[in-house]
């Protein structure tokens, strides 16, 4: 049999001519600059919405309590304190409440960072609004007693603001040639949205909305949501840590003298507590008022709630949220700071 001699295997060759290159990149990169241009010429004409960075929801929570410090507001109580804080109170609701025309702001914040921080978010205020605030109320979870989960993240970024440092990544020179700051501040800050998570993305949806949220409802937050726990636990070994207690000392200096300092304890759902938890309870404030040295205690708030007032295991949903504060406003409402007609505590410490 004969056989047909091997070839040699050849391969394919592209050409491409320095004109031909260009004719395929060329639409592109004067797309790119095109866009690059015109981003920079509405900057520079102001015709692009105000810098509004992609932030998370921690990041939107703590720059508008900083924000509003120094807005303008005519409130003379401040809440202050943890998430439950900040959702538990509908700080609108409590103004219509109050008498004499108190007007209240919600600077409630979350878990995680330290009390000193819940001192300056009414203590900005109380500096930027001179002579107007009469009480400060300090309201946080049990949990937060003994909370000794702080973040580095949060107490830096709170303290950049106060500093007048910018929270954000610094555009690099490129960035900014390109207009990649003008692109993500300008337009994507106000387009993409930063989806929230847990029961809140139900209502919020994204960080946007919680960012023009807060303004409109005197600082204060909702969760949406019913809490169905799977077991009742009936845990009351709470305590006040060491941590804790010195940070409730620096919470009250960077209160400025002045307001007085109303100190309670947020409501848990009746599965998680049990009734007789209430003198443990008023011994956990009694304690913590010797570091924070609060002028009230208010020991006649409740102690649990039903589970249905409940989004989660701390915070209430709003019909849990307007019940409390009917029971705040009642108690607020005894104190002497607030109405002219009262002589009586709510509760001596």
């Amino acid at each position: 049999m004969n056989s047909r001699p091997s070839t040699p295997a050849t391969s394919h060759e592209l050409q491409f001519k320095a004109g031909e290159l260009v004719r395929v990149f060329a639409p592109t990169l004067l797309g790119v600059a095109a866009i690059v241009l015109l981003l920079h010429f509405l900057s520079l004409a102001g015709w692009l919405p105000v810098a509004a960075p992609v932030e998370s929801p921690d990041e939107v929570l703590m720059r508008r309590r900083y924000d509003m410090s120094r807005a303008p507001s005519d409130a003379n109580v401040i809440i202050i304190g943890d998430s439950t804080s900040g959702i538990d109170v509908q700080a609108a609701l409590l103004t219509r409440l109050l008498p004499d025309g108190n007007e209240v702001l919600n600077q409630g914040m979350f878990m995680g960072i330290g009390m000193d921080i819940y001192g300056d978010a009414a203590g900005e205020f109380i500096k930027h609004h001179p002579g107007q605030v009469k009480l400060v109320v300090l309201l946080v979870t049990p949990q937060e007693l003994q909370n000794a989960n702080m973040s580095p993240p949060h107490q830096r970024l709170w303290h950049n603001l106060l500093a007048g440092r910018s929270i954000g990544s610094e555009a690099t020179p490129m960035q900014e040639w390109l207009a990649l700051d003008i692109a993500k501040d300008r337009i994507a800050g106000h387009l993409v949205p930063m989806t929230l998570y847990g029961n809140a993305s139900l209502f919020y949806g994204h960080a946007y909305h919680l960012r023009g949220y807060l303004p409109k409802h005197n600082g204060s937050m909702v969760e949406y949501g019913s809490y169905n726990p799977l077991n009742k636990s009936r845990d009351s070994h709470y305590v006040i840590t060491d941590a804790v207690k010195l940070e409730a000392a620096e919470l009250r200096a960077r209160i400025p003298a002045g307001p007085k300092l109303a100190v309670g304890i947020t409501p848990l759902p009746d599965s998680q507590i049990a009734a007789s938890f209430k003198d443990r309870r008023d011994q956990l404030l009694r304690e913590f008022s010797q570091s924070v040295h609060a002028d009230y205690l208010l020991t006649n708030l409740p102690v649990r709630l039903p589970n249905g007032y409940f989004a989660s295991v701390y915070h209430l949903n709003p019909s849990g949220a307007e019940h409390f504060t009917r029971v705040l406003a009642g108690e607020l409402s005894r104190l002497p700071i607030l109405s002219s007609n009262s002589t009586n505590h709510v509760s001596g410490n």
